[in-house]
């Protein structure tokens, strides 16, 4: 953290991750920066200087301020974590099994229309092993989220998103073991009106669909959760 002093206020300026506590975050994780009006924009809610009073300083002073602040436009690169400790107490994202119907339709509902949404699907899906989803938790389970710095949250995102681009690439080789099912019976069909004989053309349908559920299972146990933490 820099702390500096301008026109007799005190400022905390973010020079890491750790600097910075979810709450903040959430104000400008999702910016898009296109021109160099938004860079502004992006610099002063980081910085917490007011946008009106940052125009009125000088170039040079604004180039220092982005230097202290570079750490925010670079990629956090932390690898995945699925648990945290936090007051001596275990949090975990249960990632081997699914979400329960009241936990699916919250995050759902968070993610869609939440200016806290990456703490309330904290709240929602991390919780002390065993305990069971109660949305009574869920206030106060947020604000405990919200005062925790990036560097430790990091991990849990990142396992978020590995998550989710594992789920695709399942997606992808189920879609494709499907429409190789779909082949072979086709081939089938179309074999049969042909006069094929049925046994021969069973076993050999067999061989073939075997032969790729072999393939892709070994695939999608690279691409596993399991594998994942492991």
């Amino acid at each position: 953290m820099i702390k500096i002093r301008i026109d007799n206020t005190n400022y905390n300026i973010p020079s890491e991750w750790s600097d910075v506590k979810l709450f903040q975050y959430e104000k400008w994780f999702d910016s898009e920066i296109n021109n160099k009006e938004d860079e502004v924009a992006f610099v002063a809610k980081i910085s917490g200087i007011d946008l009106e009073v940052l125009k009125t300083f000088p170039v040079s002073f604004y180039n220092d301020l982005v230097q202290m602040i570079g750490f925010s436009f670079k990629d956090a690169e932390y690898m995945p974590k699925n648990s945290i400790t936090i007051d001596n107490i275990n949090y975990s994202i249960n990632s081997e099994e699914e979400l329960t119907l009241a936990e699916w339709v919250d995050v759902e509902a968070v993610l869609q229309d939440n200016d806290n949404r990456l703490s309330s699907v904290l709240a929602i899906v991390c919780r002390p092993i065993g305990e069971k989803y109660d949305t009574k938790n869920l206030p106060e389970r947020i604000k405990l989220f919200n005062n925790l710095s990036m560097d430790v949250l990091f991990p849990l995102f990142t396992f978020f998103l590995t998550l989710k681009e594992q789920s695709n690439k399942i997606m992808k080789l189920c879609l494709a073991v499907q429409e190789t099912t779909d082949q072979l019976h086709l081939r089938t069909e179309a074999s049969l009106k042909n006069g094929v004989g049925t046994t021969k053309l069973w076993k050999w349908r067999m061989t073939i669909y075997k032969k790729w559920i072999r393939f892709y299972q070994k695939v999608l146990l690279k691409f596993s959760t399991s594998y994942l933490t492991k």
